[in-house]
């Protein structure tokens, strides 16, 4: 018994390696992180000198249909790109019908610094900007996010608003925005999930 419960737990540790889960146990929450200083020339090199990624092809559609509890069939993939050949971003929504919510779905987005030499640490400043002054909420009011830990080398996220944002280096800002019932639990399980797998398919080439 000794022995099964030893290879259970190793086994169970190996999957969320591969899988970047998050496991709720007394309280704590379990995640390995994924992207904190990576050699981000070195990645694009491998990438093919391309640094935006298709996000509509990042993470394979049955791993997020999984994390959201439906099915592949359920989904409706649209690809919002634009059709620029230098995009200063990339973004796709994921669709399905849900008898509570009107166009229910969450946004893949991948970022650049759009201006250039001009702000040569817009990325960071993005980041910085998001856990300081926040954005304008849905209700007017300034939402300040907190920080999102373990996805690249800094993120921030708000779950009331239902925003995700990490950057690798100075180079790329990702993102998961949610139009969902979800709990707030639920929805960071997802995010942190999704997340992990973006980042690392990312480093990966995919």
């Amino acid at each position: 018994m000794k022995k099964y419960l030893v290879l259970l737990l190793l086994t169970g540790y190996l999957s969320c390696q591969d899988q970047g889960c998050n496991a709720v146990s007394g309280g704590a929450e379990s995640f390995v992180p994924v992207g904190q200083g990576v050699d981000i020339d070195a990645v694009v090199q491998q990438r093919g000198g391309v640094l935006l990624p298709n996000t509509c092809g990042i993470v394979a559609h049955e791993d997020i249909a999984e994390a959201l509890e439906l099915t592949v069939q359920d989904l409706e993939i649209t690809d919002s790109s634009p059709r620029d050949n230098n995009p200063t971003h990339r973004s796709c929504f994921f669709k399905w019908s849900d008898m509570e919510l009107s166009n229910a779905g969450i946004l893949f987005q991948a970022m650049r610094n759009p201006v250039g030499d001009e702000y040569p640490n817009y990325v960071e400043l993005f980041i910085e900007s998001k856990l300081t002054t926040g954005e304008r909420g849905m209700e007017g009011d300034a939402v300040v996010f907190e920080p999102l830990e373990g996805l690249g080398d800094a993120g921030a996220y708000s779950a009331s608003e239902g925003k995700y944002f990490w950057r690798l280096r100075d180079k790329v800002i990702f993102s998961i925005a949610f139009n969902t019932t979800h709990t707030p639990e639920q929805q960071y399980r997802i995010a942190r999930r999704l997340g992990y797998l973006i980042t690392k398919n990312y480093i990966d080439g995919k």
